[in-house]
């Protein structure tokens, strides 16, 4: 199967950049754009009474399937990826739009990043209590939501179940041959580790 690293351009005036998170259900893509979810980017409900979720926003190297009118690949935010993703994020000051399974005519009101860092063990940004181990590298936030009635009836019905990050990203396929060298590469570091 075709695999494809996706990045953005850290340049302001390009357009590549992630823009909004969608509350899904289910994976989703869309035409120009990419949004995913997937089992391993659920939330969690962090606070009940003050509504705040939690949950990976990007996981760093892990393979995303689609299929695209049939044309089967997967795709992979590499750690570099992520990081510049969030680089441009923080530096426009923008906000993060969400919406009900990216669908932009249903917006969550009153849902907002409240905080977020990128995974670094290293550091000590570890991967929150409660939350399978996630690998150095990945996007985690917590999400506040201020609309009782969307939260009454979304979120503790469980009918949301996962982030999923839409944006602009440039692709490049990988060679199959560099892929299996760089997986060979990350076993022998392991064991020397």
């Amino acid at each position: 199967m075709e695999l494809y690293t996706l990045d953005i351009d850290e340049n302001e005036d390009d357009q590549t950049s992630v823009f909004a998170v969608g509350l899904v259900e289910r994976p989703a893509i869309e035409r120009n754009w990419m949004a995913f979810a997937g089992t391993k980017e659920k939330f969690s409900i962090v606070d009940d009474e003050k509504m705040i979720l939690a949950g990976p926003l990007m996981v760093a190297n892990q393979p995303i399937y689609r299929n695209d009118n049939g044309h089967e690949y997967e795709v992979v935010f590499p750690t570099t990826s992520i990081e510049k993703i969030v680089r441009k994020y923080a530096r426009s000051g923008k906000s993060l739009s969400f919406n009900i399974n990216h669908n932009d005519s249903k917006p969550v009101k009153g849902a907002f990043l409240m905080q977020h860092f990128i995974i670094d063990s290293t550091i000590g940004l570890n991967t929150p209590k409660g939350f399978d181990e996630l690998a150095d590298g990945s996007w985690f936030g917590f999400v506040k939501v201020d609309d009782r009635t969307f939260w009454d009836n979304h979120i503790k019905t469980g009918d949301l179940k996962g982030f999923s990050v839409e944006g602009y990203f440039n692709d490049f396929k990988v060679n199959k041959e560099e892929k299996e060298y760089e997986e060979l590469k990350n076993t022998i570091l392991s064991c020397l580790n």
